[in-house]
């Protein structure tokens, strides 16, 4: 792979560390020490990759749309700067192999995010994920943190469930 052909932004096929399959991604950091950090387009995760196992894509692949979206919990954010390692096993083990509804509350064009409440219907009760993380004491609730906008559509919306969560934890 010729170094100047990767560059941010670009689609390509990689080989998964673990697997060995190849899969297509989008690079998403500039190159550095042969390595690139990449957003795997059918899967919705990241990962570092060495430049060897980096290749071009072939077209009858690149015309196919991407299967997996980025997505951001509405609502919900670390407590911290960062979620931490608890918050991020506590996350895995509410949604782990569940089929769950995602509520879109928001669309950031800036970053091609979603915001999305997921629902766990598998129970006898609906379990809104993003609330369960705050109640783990792992979040704090979005009405608490005073830097993001709110568009007429989402403010109704978080209204909503703002009484779902008061209704539920009463």
């Amino acid at each position: 792979m010729v170094c100047q052909a990767v560059q941010c932004g670009r689609r390509f096929v990689l080989r998964g560390q673990i697997s060995g399959m190849w899969h297509r991604g989008k690079i998403v950091s500039d190159l550095a020490h042969n390595r690139v950090k990449v957003f795997y387009i059918d899967y919705g995760t990241v990962s570092e990759s060495e430049l060897k196992d980096v290749k071009f894509m072939a077209k009858c692949f690149s015309s196919m749309p991407a299967q997996a979206m980025r997505a951001s919990l509405a609502y919900v954010k670390p407590v911290g700067h960062r979620w931490t390692r608890d918050a991020c096993w506590s996350l895995l083990s509410l949604v782990y192999e569940k089929i769950l509804f995602a509520y879109v509350v928001d669309i950031n064009k800036e970053e091609n995010c979603l915001d999305v409440v997921l629902i766990d219907t598998t129970g006898n009760k609906d379990s809104i994920i993003n609330q369960q993380l705050f109640i783990k004491g792992h979040g704090i609730w979005e009405d608490d943190v005073p830097y993001k906008e709110k568009s007429k559509i989402s403010a109704s919306v978080r209204n909503h469930f703002r009484n779902f969560f008061h209704d539920s934890t009463n």
